[in-house]
């Protein structure tokens, strides 16, 4: 698939918008069309600065489970198409993209362009020759990336897309490996770590992890602002962020003492799932968080077992699961 015209000026790199037509984790009910509008002004934004929109993994929260109106509006939004990876949560328990999963829809639809080691994109930015791959969750990033066996210039500079658990300053506790020199490429730039992070320079290797664009829980802290970065070049790469239109954070949660108010004993337990109605959550997570919590009200591990057991089926029946 060539995209419909290569005059750019950079790239932006949109991280994890975690797209879905039902409200994950504690947000409040108006999810879907909140973060389709910051998808929105992220395209609107590249298109002004005559940037080329590139999606760091996860544009989707759920896989499979979202509604036609979401996909329909996202293949209009994408009339122009942007470069992404796959992310976890564009996956299903396959772990890879296959014909069931939505990202598959916009990919055969045109509108959606994955790069990878066999398939990098090739064009320009402003006057200097760029080729961009990329390694998807999942797959190994490579050591090495040879420029003639893609058949491009050696003055070509070479972007490597990942969505992988790196270790960059300030996320130790959650890194798997730390950045390294990849033999070939100039900037390594990292999805799936929704806080941005310090750049970190590795042998030639820039990596960046540039953070994502959509809050999903209330245990990230409310002082950080959803953003894209913007990478161009000018006599050596200018890297710099935009903020995302956003709500405060308290808008966007339910409060913390919502969610205490829910923890009861045992005579109350009952009458405990009934208040759950107002703070009640599209995949349940208020309900399995109320269950766990009163673990020692239910007095039986069994009980507890069967319990949470009927929770999940009935809340994937629900969704289609």
């Amino acid at each position: 698939m060539v995209l419909k015209h290569m005059e750019y000026s950079g790239l932006l790199l949109i991280g994890d918008a975690h797209l879905a037509s039902r409200t994950p984790g504690y947000r409040k009910e108006d999810y879907p069309e909140i973060v389709l509008g910051k998808v929105e002004w992220c395209l609107e934004h590249a298109r002004e600065e005559k940037l080329l929109p590139v999606f760091l993994g996860d544009l989707f929260h759920y896989a499979r489970d979202n509604a036609t109106w979401l996909l329909v509006e996202l293949i209009r939004l994408f009339s122009e198409p942007v470069l992404a990876i796959v992310g976890n949560h564009d996956v299903s328990t396959t772990g890879r993209l296959t014909s069931s999963d939505s990202l598959t829809l916009l990919v055969e639809a045109g509108r959606v362009r994955l790069v990878s080691a066999e398939a990098p994109w090739v064009g320009r930015l402003g006057s200097i020759p760029i080729m961009i791959g990329g390694s998807s969750y999942g797959e190994m990033i490579p050591r090495c990336v040879d420029r003639a066996k893609y058949g491009v210039s050696a003055d070509t500079k070479v972007i490597w897309l990942t969505h992988h658990d790196v270790r960059f300053r300030g996320y130790e506790e959650g890194g798997r490996f730390g950045p390294f020199a990849i033999e070939g490429v100039d900037i390594a730039i990292n999805g799936h770590i929704h806080r941005p992070l310090p750049s970190t320079q590795a042998g030639q290797t820039l990596w960046l992890n540039p953070g994502n664009i959509t809050r999903l829980s209330r245990g990230e802290t409310s002082m950080r602002e959803p953003q894209v970065t913007e990478l161009r070049w000018d006599n050596g790469w200018q890297v710099s962020t935009q903020v995302v239109p956003h709500r405060p954070f308290a808008e966007v949660f339910y409060e913390a003492d919502e969610l205490e108010e829910v923890q009861l004993g045992e005579s109350e337990f009952i009458h405990g799932l009934e208040m759950l109605e107002k703070i009640r959550t599209d995949d349940g997570t208020g309900l399995l968080d109320f269950i766990e919590r009163n673990r020692g009200a239910l007095g039986d591990e069994r009980v507890y077992a069967e319990i949470m057991r009927l929770a999940e089926e009935v809340i994937a029946g629900d969704h289609g699961v």
